[in-house]
């Protein structure tokens, strides 16, 4: 079954997403990558980021795509730091509707990862600011 239990989020507040037409953008703005999820992949991150849990979602019965696949996609969120465990809250259980609409789903879960323009989005020349120097100026960020 599924190592994810309980309630998922967003893993931080670097973390966007926004749905269009039914997929959806994901930035991580610390990381300057961006991720398009298919519309399977939409609809389970919108399940989750909603409170229901990823162990009841790969559980549903007669989907198009297996637990593993459901399994899969959650783990490559987790590997890209796109989500955590919300140990605040508990999870909600899946409920009928949530049920149905993932039955019509007819294709797997895909999570494409992007990174061409991580040094644009890493950029941030509103805050990379210095009075002294004017806008933009790169700040060294070297530890």
């Amino acid at each position: 079954m599924s190592e994810f239990k309980g309630r998922y989020q967003l893993a931080s507040s670097d973390i966007a997403c926004e749905e269009f037409d039914g997929e959806m953008v994901v930035l991580n703005l610390a990381s300057g990558h961006y991720f398009a999820l298919n519309q399977s992949a939409s609809f389970l991150m919108q399940a989750v980021l909603s409170g229901q849990a990823i162990n009841q979602l790969a559980a549903i019965d007669t989907l198009a795509f297996s637990a593993e696949d459901v399994t899969r996609f959650f783990a490559d969120l987790a590997s890209h730091d796109l989500i955590a465990p919300d140990g605040a809250a508990e999870a909600c259980p899946v409920d009928t509707d949530t049920v149905q609409s993932a039955q019509a789903l007819t294709e797997k879960p895909v999570l494409e990862v992007h990174d061409d323009l991580a040094d644009l989005i890493i950029a941030d020349p509103i805050h990379d600011t210095d009075v002294a120097v004017g806008w933009p100026a790169a700040q060294n960020k070297a530890a």
